[in-house]
């Protein structure tokens, strides 16, 4: 197959997502394509629930292993959409559609990476999985998914950066807080005001410093977000509910976090949940390395993966590379040990030109040219190649570069037109995620002995 074959397809299947509902927790009918269209493609699809995944082929347990993974969920559109959601429109070199890029685009570009590397047999096993509930951190998606899974040595997973890696993001605890009175008269001197109560831990929530910083997520932060008492005006409140929102960095446990604001609000506290906390990738990690190396700046996710506002995501679209470019599929990434992270996307209004890639037989070149036209949003591709073989340039095999493609409007935070494009992480764009076929089993290794060091106090 050509490069422009795997581009059409991610394209034809984009397209029929955007057409299928999928809103977290009703996936069913979109992991019904996908597990249709991974069989039809020869992967084997293995399911549990609405969550699909498939193993690379050539698999060798000596091996550490690579997932690819994007979600299939999307969010509700709202009613601010000035078309119809789900009818997937090709205008130019954008699609629009709930779902184009957040998660489609990453979806199903990830898919031609696996099908991609699976001509040949690869220096590390691979795992592609689509995943559902992911916009509401649902038990039912990646959590589920997990535990059937290969063990998981590094992961790179489709998200929106703004084309840099994201090797770090904050956990997420959500707290009710409870202050309590006793409910009087409003016109008598009696009862105890719960509101009254409650506002020296409003004060202390507001102006509270959590001490370690860290230097890829900045501090630990929480912020009052909801606050309900009272029934009528002549009724002294008796409760007093808060919520508040806990962003932590890597430096503190949720229930680190808990136990502190605990300790200093005299109101009640209760977490909804524990199990979101920091995650990150240490910077000395290979694939952090490779994205140095390629002039990437790895920075900190301030959101929890899984958990997003709906808010300013409503009209979508995804731009689509001319088939022309001698470039493989690409997608804006984030890479995670496990449960860490890593992402690109857009870095706008920047040229870059990737250099000449010769092979033997002859001098086999791949030169491409990408201009990221900032105001335009659009990309020049401009390659040639003089390989009659429709694989990519033997050295391309050589040095396994994975191109992952993902595009991004640039979130210039333009006020959107009728066209309904806001702000929007892309199905096809252009960062190439290199990952060295000869080097990446030999730094891993040489990463966990590394590691495996530290921890043993040597």
């Amino acid at each position: 197959m050509r490069q422009e074959d795997y581009v059409n397809d991610a394209i034809e299947l984009l397209r029929q997502l955007i057409a299928t509902p999928s809103v977290s927790r009703d996936e069913k009918a979109a992991a019904d394509i996908m597990q249709r269209r991974m069989t039809a493609y020869g992967l084997a699809p293995r399911r549990d629930g609405n969550n699909v995944w498939a193993l690379s082929p050539f698999w060798d347990d000596s091996k550490p292993t690579l997932l690819l993974n994007a979600h299939i969920d999307t969010v509700k559109p709202v009613s601010s959409w000035t078309r119809d959601p789900y009818e997937p429109t090709l205008e130019g070199d954008r699609l629009y559609g709930l779902g184009s890029n957040d998660c489609g685009g990453g979806l199903t570009t990830l898919l031609q990476v696996f099908r991609w590397l699976s001509l040949r047999p690869q220096p590390y096993n691979y795992v592609y999985l689509a995943s559902a509930e992911e916009e509401v951190s649902g038990k039912e998606g990646f959590s589920r998914a997990l535990p059937l899974l290969p063990k998981i040595d590094v992961a790179i997973v489709g998200e929106p950066t703004g084309m840099q890696p994201a090797i770090a993001e904050k956990g997420l605890m959500v707290l009710d807080v409870i202050a309590h009175g006793k409910s009087g008269h409003a016109a008598r001197n009696e009862g105890v005001n719960a509101i009254y109560e409650a506002l020296d831990d409003m004060v202390w929530i507001k102006n509270y410093k959590f001490k370690k910083m860290s230097e890829l997520l900045g501090p630990t932060k929480m912020t009052l977000t909801v606050v309900n008492a009272g029934t009528q005006h002549n009724v002294v409140p008796d409760c007093c509910k808060m919520l508040v929102d806990v962003r932590t960095n890597e430096h503190y446990t949720n229930e680190e976090v808990y136990d502190i604001i605990k300790a200093n609000v005299k109101s009640e506290v209760h977490a909804h949940s524990f199990r979101l906390h920091s995650s990150h990738i240490p910077t000395d990690h290979p694939l952090v390395k490779r994205c140095v190396e390629l002039g990437l700046k790895p920075y900190g996710w301030p959101s929890c993966h899984g958990r997003r506002s709906s808010s300013g995501r409503a009209n979508r679209h995804a731009h689509i590379p001319p088939t022309s470019s001698s470039a493989s599929a690409r997608c804006a990434t984030r890479s995670v040990p496990t449960k860490s992270c890593c992402n690109h996307e857009e870095a706008h209004g920047v040229s870059r030109s990737v250099e000449k890639q010769q092979a033997g037989n002859g001098g086999i070149t791949n030169h491409l040219d990408w201009v990221y036209l900032d105001e335009q949003r659009a990309v020049e591709c401009r390659g040639k190649e003089k390989d009659a073989d429709d694989e990519l340039p033997r050295r391309v095999h050589r040095t396994a570069e994975i191109f992952l493609v993902q595009k991004h409007d640039g979130g210039s935070g333009k006020k959107a037109d009728n066209s309904g494009a806001q702000t929007v992480e892309h199905a096809l764009h252009h960062t190439r995620l290199h990952v060295a076929h000869e080097h990446l089993a030999d730094e891993n290794h040489e990463y966990k002995r590394r590691q495996d060091k530290r921890e043993c106090g040597h």
